[in-house]
């Protein structure tokens, strides 16, 4: 397995329209380069394109395979979002149990009465003015599950205009997978992974000064 910290602005796979620069290819280039031709990368946890972080692939399809078939109870994510607004003091953690579905012909979801069942634990790390640092846990895995809870709350993801983000200070989504944590399929030994909050993100939560 390889992990890696994706930055934002960059495919994890390439797509029909485009294919000339994604995580997989970067690792092929890699791969090439040190004579291991033989490897071709299976990326196990996707990125949309906007979101940094940690990415897991597989060095090949055994790989990719083996660590399908563990529970998603054993396999803990957090990210890290930045979202606009100040929760009040008896929100700081809580679960978002709603369920989320498709409004329309594209990729855009919502909270929607006949959607999938869809759960995600947050817990508030810092406020400062007009913005939270917020850490998450997937207990599902929906399409654009933990844009379209936190738009639910009324908090959206900074930059995330999709989801109803007026501003966008940071120049991008301000959402960053921040920690795996898993057993090894092949060793079985408990493995914990932690990649560091952009330098963009730690300006924004800086006070302001008066």
């Amino acid at each position: 397995y390889i992990i890696l910290s994706k930055p934002a602005g960059v495919l994890s796979i390439p797509s029909r329209y485009e294919d000339d620069d994604a995580i997989v290819n970067r690792l092929m280039c890699y791969f090439i380069k040190e004579g291991k031709k033989d490897l071709k990368p299976h990326v196990i946890t996707r990125l949309d394109r906007d979101t940094s972080g940690l990415v897991l692939v597989g060095k090949n399809a055994v790989a990719h395979a083996r660590f399908s078939k563990i529970g998603k109870e054993r396999f803990i994510k957090k990210y890290h979002a930045i979202v606009h607004g100040n929760f009040e003091n008896d929100e700081l953690t809580g679960l978002v149990d709603e369920p989320i579905g498709k409004i329309d012909s594209g990729v855009k979801r919502g909270v929607i009465p006949d959607g999938k069942s869809a759960q995600t634990e947050y817990k508030v790390l810092k406020q400062v003015s007009g913005a939270s640092l917020v850490e998450l846990r997937l207990l599902t895995g929906r399409t654009h599950q933990i844009r379209v809870h936190m738009a639910s709350l009324n908090h959206p993801i900074i930059g995330d205009k999709k989801y109803g983000a007026l501003t966008d200070p940071l120049k991008r989504l301000g959402l960053h997978a921040h920690e795996f944590a898993f057993t090894h399929p092949f060793t079985h030994k408990t493995m914990t992974f932690k990649a560091p909050l952009p330098s963009s993100f730690t300006q924004i939560l800086k006070p302001s000064k008066r």
